[in-house]
């Protein structure tokens, strides 16, 4: 069996994922159940837009009944810069 989805995503979970919160500039490295997730989940799963991003972080501000899109939330690679791939749907800096 291979380790990568048809797409050739890992099949793993990916601990560690950091989101930076473009409105405060807070950096919230992803834990709990949200921490099981994949690369394609991430990627172009529900955790692609700012919906479950912000859950993701704790930040709940809205009534959840839309999508908030692709703006706020930043998936970061190891360097602090926007993770390739991650982000697709996004307008980055």
């Amino acid at each position: 069996m291979s380790d990568t989805t048809a797409a050739g995503y890992d099949r793993d979970s990916v601990a560690g994922v950091r989101i930076l919160d473009r409105q405060t500039g807070r950096v919230h490295v992803v834990e709990g159940d949200f921490a099981r997730h994949t690369e394609e989940w991430w990627c172009e799963g529900n955790g692609s837009c700012d919906c479950n991003r912000a859950l993701a972080c704790g930040v709940a501000e809205w009534d959840n009944t839309y999508c908030l899109g692709c703006n706020r939330f930043i998936i970061l690679d190891d360097a602090g810069q926007p993770r390739p791939g991650w982000n697709d749907g996004y307008t980055l800096p």
